[in-house]
């Protein structure tokens, strides 16, 4: 089983992601400098939700560790 990539196979690759990471920064630039106002509120929602999202799993790990914690100590 040969495991070397060959040069042509890097180049390809490299000019897919090369291509996808230019896209993507296009993207956000256009959602950061709201060149579309819908578009960059949308994003801004979005944005804060996922505050709320992340405060839940933080609030959900912290109960966790908590429980086990507990059940530590009364196994000790």
């Amino acid at each position: 089983m040969e495991l070397c990539v060959g040069k042509e196979k890097a180049e390809e690759v490299g000019e897919i992601l090369i291509n996808y990471c230019n896209l993507v920064v296009h993207h956000l630039r256009r959602l950061f400098l709201v060149e579309d106002m819908v578009d960059s509120a949308k994003f801004a929602v979005m944005l804060y939700c996922l505050t709320y999202i992340g405060g839940w799993f933080n609030g959900l790990t912290l109960i966790i560790l908590g429980k086990n914690c507990c059940h530590l100590s009364v196994n000790v």
